[in-house]
C-alpha cells in the first residue's frame, strides 16, 4: 500500500509542479520581451522565472528567504521597495509584473494603477504598465501549458 502511494506521489508531482509553476507566464512573456524592459515580480518571488527568462527580476516589496543575503550584498538595483516600483510602474519604460493573482485583484481594487492583463493562471498574473500589443494567451500554444 505504501510503494503505490509513494509511486502515485511520485507521479503527479511534476503535473503539480507544472500548474503551480510560472512556466507558462514566462513563456508568454519571452516571446515579446526586450532587453531594455524591466520584469518585475511584486509581493512575490518565483525562483524559476530568472531561469526561464535568462535575466535577473527585480523583486518589489518583498524578501523571504531574500533577506539574509540583502543584509550581507548590496541587492538595492534589483529588491526594491513598494514606493520604488510604482515609481518605475508609471515611468515611460516598460515593466512587466508578475503576482500572485489575489495580490493582482486587491491592487485593481485599491490602487488606482492602469494594468494590462497579458496571461494568466490559475495562481498568478502576468501585467503590464504599457499595452504593447502582446498576443492573448489564447492565441498561443504553448506545449499544453495553457491554464
Amino acid at each position: 500500500t505504501w510503494a503505490l502511494c509513494l509511486l502515485l506521489l511520485s507521479s503527479s508531482s511534476s503535473l503539480f509542479d507544472q500548474v503551480r509553476s510560472v512556466k507558462y507566464l514566462a513563456k508568454v512573456l519571452h516571446l515579446q520581451l526586450r532587453p531594455e524592459d524591466e520584469v518585475a515580480t511584486y509581493r512575490a518571488y518565483y525562483q524559476e522565472l530568472p531561469v526561464y527568462l535568462q535575466r535577473r527580476i527585480t523583486v518589489a516589496d518583498w524578501k523571504g528567504e531574500l533577506e539574509f543575503g540583502s543584509r550581507v550584498e548590496d541587492v538595492s538595483s534589483w529588491i526594491i521597495d513598494d514606493a520604488t516600483f510604482w515609481q518605475r510602474w508609471k515611468s515611460p519604460a516598460t515593466v512587466y509584473m508578475f503576482t500572485p493573482r489575489a495580490k493582482y485583484d486587491q491592487l485593481r481594487a485599491a490602487s488606482g494603477q492602469t494594468f494590462y492583463l497579458l496571461a494568466q493562471t490559475h495562481w498568478d498574473v502576468l501585467l503590464s504598465n504599457k499595452n504593447r500589443g502582446i498576443k492573448s494567451p489564447g492565441q498561443m500554444r504553448l506545449s499544453g501549458l495553457e491554464p
